[in-house]
């Protein structure tokens, strides 16, 4: 069974930091369950989606957001 993740932070808008904690928990949650689906809540979403293999949302599109949030089994905000 998969289970969705919805993670939101500041990611996509190019900070160094930000990107690379976002490529740690991804490589460390999907080590730990490989069931799971992500989708980042980010400013750049296309590139995000094709750099870390995950669905995206752009952080502006609240309906967007919305639907993502009740799509996910989990939400992960920092």
């Amino acid at each position: 069974m998969t289970h969705n993740l919805l993670i939101a932070g500041y990611y996509g808008f190019g900070n160094t930091g930000d990107e690379a904690i976002l490529t740690a928990l991804l490589a460390e949650l999907r080590a730990l369950r490989p069931d799971l689906d992500f989708t980042v809540v980010c400013d750049d979403a296309e590139g995000t989606a094709r750099r870390y293999n995950v669905a995206a949302v752009y952080w502006k599109d609240l309906p967007a957001v919305l639907a993502a949030a009740e799509r996910a089994d989990l939400i992960l905000l920092g």
